[in-house]
């Protein structure tokens, strides 16, 4: 499963989503409920300044990777900002010296923590796939590989460069944490 905490929960960005103390410190249930922390991918996208508030920090990065490490998560997906045809904001734009920094920052972070750090379209930091099936099966409680039998079945999704069965954006029902920057359909 993939986890998105972004450090703007509870801010005009993610107005229906809680506080990233909130979900952190459930973080040990959801691992325990979802049985292995492998299991889960901590999703830290997207990266933006907007209107004064910005995730573009070090110290909001540590504070979350500590606690995903700290639950034996091992997996972090990054993603600046991409402008989405459903996006209602128009972030700051980032300098790209200032991402270049940032993104050394967070991989010294991520493997001081044992954490295997991925940034989407980042050259060599682009290290996971955001939905990988081979994964999945591998840490399914019986090595059901039948999902990636599957999937390899279907036609490869066209403009995606991730195993994706669905596009991005498709809520059933819909989402509805409201977030501005959001690539789906929302309320």
């Amino acid at each position: 499963m993939n986890l998105t905490i972004t450090g703007f929960g509870a801010t005009e960005l993610e107005p229906r989503v809680p506080a990233a103390d909130v979900l952190l410190k459930r973080l040990p249930e959801l691992v325990d409920y979802i049985g292995n922390p492998r299991r889960v991918t901590w999703c830290f996208e997207p990266i933006l300044s907007w209107r004064g508030l910005s995730n573009m920090s070090v110290e909001t990065f540590r504070r979350i990777a500590k606690e995903m490490s700290g639950v034996g998560i091992q997996r972090v997906m990054a993603l600046f900002f991409r402008d989405y045809e459903h996006s209602r904001i128009t972030p700051n734009r980032i300098k790209p010296a200032d991402k270049k920094r940032f993104v050394a920052e967070m991989n010294a972070i991520a493997s001081g923590l044992d954490l295997r750090l991925s940034v989407c379209k980042y050259g060599r930091f682009h290290r996971l796939k955001c939905v990988d099936v081979e994964h999945f099966a591998d840490v399914h409680p019986e090595k059901d590989a039948s999902v990636v039998e599957h999937y390899r079945s279907l036609p490869t999704p066209k403009g995606h460069c991730r195993d994706v069965i669905w596009d991005i954006g498709w809520y059933k029902p819909r989402c509805e944490h409201g977030c501005l920057y959001c690539y789906g359909l929302t309320r």
